[in-house]
């Protein structure tokens, strides 16, 4: 039985961009063409913006295929011809619940995986909650220490990570994904931490494949977004995370 990869992804007034990433990955599933199954679905936030992981919950609801791989993703982003063939000679270990891809930023010319490549401190967690306090540390932060900060030391083989970065996740399970997606509250942000810690408390890990690549075209969505809003945004999803972490 041939392996079937389902899709799922959330576009917010973003239709170009979305409509070059479905054609990405339609034409990396050429690439595949009898040997797996793609399947796209595209959850569209425009007239009811009920977030990153709120689209994906309505996707979750409506249903799908019960698949081998279920990828979920932001649509600002183009996928590699060769990717779902790299997917497909993978090998993995029982305890892989997620993969992540290698994703190159366009804007900032460096690699976003692994997102955090160890578990960050709870203080860190803290302090980063500070820096949303009000929108205009937060715009100090992202102009005088953000863009100022060295590139990651990115890993060239596969290896085991903490967190993957969110605008493009892969499950390696139905069941994980579900449980997952449908218990996290936040509109937006912080769900990298929030996955990795699930995987923690079940004994999973999460795999960076750098053969994986995927091009990201840097935060299409979320940048028409008031930096009022981004910063409740991140307060709230901290906040969630902290509370048992």
């Amino acid at each position: 039985m041939i392996p079937r990869i389902t899709i799922l992804c959330v576009t917010y007034h973003s239709d170009d961009c979305c409509r070059k990433y479905t054609d990405s990955i339609r034409r990396a599933a050429e690439k595949v063409s009898g040997r797996a199954v793609v399947d796209i679905h595209v959850a569209v936030n425009d007239n009811d913006n009920r977030g990153y992981f709120g689209g994906i919950k309505e996707l979750i609801r409506t249903g799908y295929e019960e698949s081998d791989y279920v990828i979920i993703s932001n649509v600002d982003l183009l996928m590699q011809e060769d990717f779902f063939e790299h997917l497909l000679e993978l090998k993995l270990n029982d305890d892989i619940g997620c993969i992540a891809p290698s994703i190159y930023s366009e804007s900032e010319q460096q690699e976003r995986n692994p997102e955090y490549a160890v578990r960050p401190q709870k203080s860190r967690l803290r302090i980063a909650r500070l820096l949303y306090i009000h929108p205009l540390v937060f715009h100090l932060y992202k102009n005088l220490v953000y863009r100022r900060r060295q590139p990651k030391k990115t890993p060239t083989a596969d290896c085991y990570i903490y967190a993957p970065h969110g605008s493009f996740m892969i499950f390696t399970n139905d069941i994980w994904l579900r449980r997952v997606v449908m218990n996290f509250e936040p509109f937006l942000y912080g769900e990298e931490i929030y996955l990795a810690e699930q995987l923690k408390k079940a004994g999973m890990k999460t795999l960076f494949a750098p053969k994986l690549r995927i091009t990201d075209l840097d935060h299409v969505s979320t940048s028409t977004l008031p930096s009022k809003l981004i910063c409740q945004c991140h307060r709230e999803a901290l906040g969630f995370i902290l509370k048992d972490f």
